[in-house]
Parts: structure tokens; C-alpha cells; sequence
């Protein structure tokens, strides 16, 4: 069975970094949400002053491995059953940003976290004005 990979973009809360090596820009921080994991890649951006990086941008990759058959059956539908299942994946993924902005502030030891809200469903469904399922969805041969 194929694993279903969910990439998006995503704005992290605003936070300050200071340079990483270049390998750990490839390594994700990855938190489970039910039957997903999610792995939080953050990019290498412009840094300020003396090798620090604030504001980060990034992406985050939604694992579903194995995929539950009756989310891939819903994925592939039209309709209700569809809406339903993006939501789910919404509400994992809002469960993962708040594991994740608590995780700055605790194991990361970040003091000054800008909070922020994660992005609305609608937002979250919404890649250069195509659906997410439709562009951001691919699988991967176990």
C-alpha cells in the first residue's frame, strides 16, 4: 500500500533561531496526531545580524502510513464525504501547531514566541487558488 503525503506551506509563529548547520534544515520535527505524523521542516532564510533567524518559514509534510482506507476512499470522492475528510486532516493539523508552538517554548527553551493562531481551514485547503487535495497529495511505494 502507498503511503498519502500532504506538503504545504505553512507561516510558523514568529521566533527567533540561531544559524543551524545545513543539515539540520533537512531534519523535521516530527509530532503524531492520532494515525498521522507530521513533520515540520523549517527553511533556510535570510539571517540577521550575527547568524540569527527570526520570523522562520517552512512546510509541513502530513504522513499517513498506511493511509486508513476509509480516509483514501473519501479523498478520492466528491462531495460531503471529501469535506469531511479534509476537516479531520484540518483538525489533526491543528492539534500538531499547538504540540508544536509548546514544544518551542519548552523542549526548544524559546523565551519570546510570537503566538500565533494556525491557519484557517479555509486557508489550509486553498494552494494557489486550487484545492489541496488536488495538488498536495501524492503517494510513496512501502
Amino acid at each position: 500500500m502507498k503511503d498519502l503525503v500532504i506538503k504545504r506551506n505553512i507561516d510558523f509563529p514568529g521566533f527567533g533561531t540561531w544559524k543551524w548547520n545545513e543539515d539540520d534544515y533537512n531534519k523535521p520535527l516530527t509530532i503524531s496526531v492520532g494515525q498521522s505524523k507530521f513533520h515540520f521542516f523549517i527553511n533556510k532564510d535570510k539571517l540577521f545580524g550575527r547568524d540569527l533567524q527570526v520570523l522562520p518559514s517552512g512546510y509541513i509534510e502530513i504522513l499517513f502510513s498506511p493511509p486508513p482506507k476509509a480516509l483514501v476512499k473519501a479523498l478520492n470522492s466528491k462531495g460531503q464525504a471529501a469535506v469531511e475528510a479534509v476537516e479531520k486532516i484540518y483538525q489533526c493539523y491543528v492539534e500538531a501547531y499547538e504540540k508544536f508552538q509548546s514544544l518551542l517554548m519548552s523542549a526548544g527553551k524559546v523565551t519570546r514566541l510570537l503566538y500565533d493562531r494556525p491557519m484557517s481551514i479555509h486557508t489550509f485547503r486553498k494552494v494557489k487558488g486550487s484545492s489541496l487535495l488536488l495538488t498536495h497529495v501524492y503517494g510513496n511505494d512501502n
